[in-house]
């Protein structure tokens, strides 16, 4: 009878390991798709910055007459090579 009682416990703890053991792996690549995530949410951020800080330097153009423009840019001459 205690034979039995040795290898129950013996199934049950080995049971339980085994839990725990698939336990810490779950966790461990639930942990490395937090990662993944908050990379991409900086990524994120750091897009919408850089779309408000040109919103903004372009919101500071008042007179677009002020910068040179080649002419070749607004009219295009038939048969030219294209920069």
């Amino acid at each position: 009878m205690r034979g039995y009682l040795l290898v129950a416990a013996f199934c049950g703890l080995s049971a339980a390991l085994g839990w725990v053991i698939l336990l810490q792996i779950e966790n461990s690549a639930l942990a490395m798709d937090v990662a993944a995530l908050k990379g991409r949410i900086a990524l994120c951020d750091a897009r919408t910055g850089n779309i408000i800080e040109d919103r903004k330097s372009d919101a500071t153009v008042t007179d677009p007459g002020n910068y040179d423009v080649p002419d070749r840019w607004l009219l295009p001459e038939t048969g030219a090579a294209r920069d």
